[in-house]
């Protein structure tokens, strides 16, 4: 923890305080607790403005934008947007938040294993990115909140879908989970898709679709 804590106090004041010249600090490491906090959902910016300003905290909201991508360009965070098929639409779709290193959840006791295993799940998936030109990562929602963690593209064709879900033990949580995944794979007409699990390990075929449960680590290790 005295390590994490000391890579953290480093990553504020080199990599964003100095380098940017930050003036709000207190607003800064506000915002990192925040986002660290809030690792895997989605983060409305605009949200977080009026949460500020409620609490009699002065800050432009163009302020507020540019320390957001100033934790992006430092990779401190990653910003993953919702898939649409409008680029303008996409561009302006409420990011979901990763970090790029997750042992700072160490450090304000985030203890929820789903989200840590999709911030892992998104690291993968975005290494994998950087050595193919062509793919891209979002994620997919309905506007009755059927959401898919991660939808995977070449150019601006959707090739597979993967849900993260770290236990299957509770049914109705399963059933979201499936609905969800089923509804995405129709949406993209695609055949199969995953979820990844702690360890259960299993395969489904639900009317003409295929669901591959797969632990985390054989994905990992195979991207099967």
């Amino acid at each position: 923890l005295k390590i994490l804590k000391d890579y953290f106090d480093l990553t504020i004041y080199k990599d964003i305080v100095d380098r940017y010249q930050v003036k709000n600090i207190k607003v800064v490491k506000w915002l990192i607790n925040y986002l660290t906090s809030a690792v895997a959902k989605e983060v409305s910016l605009n949200k977080i403005y009026h949460d500020l300003k409620s609490k009699g905290i002065k800050l432009s909201k163009n302020t507020l934008y540019e320390y957001f991508s100033m934790l992006e360009d430092s990779f401190f965070i990653f910003a993953l947007r919702k898939f649409e098929h409008s680029l303008k639409k996409e561009g302006f779709s409420t990011p979901k938040v990763y970090l790029d290193d997750i042992g700072f959840l160490n450090l304000f006791s985030v203890e929820d294993y789903g989200r840590r295993m999709e911030n892992i799940a998104f690291l993968h998936l975005f290494r994998q990115k950087n050595e193919m030109p062509l793919m891209d990562v979002h994620y997919w929602k309905t506007s009755d909140g059927k959401e898919v963690d991660f939808v995977i593209s070449e150019g601006r064709k959707v090739k597979s879908a993967l849900q993260i879900c770290y236990s299957l033990s509770d049914t109705k949580t399963k059933e979201r989970e499936i609905s969800s995944l089923l509804a995405c794979l129709e949406y993209f007409g695609l055949r199969e898709g995953k979820v990844i699990t702690k360890d259960y390990e299993s395969e489904n075929n639900i009317g003409n679709k295929k669901i591959k449960f797969v632990p985390l680590w054989k994905w990992l290790l195979n991207d099967e």
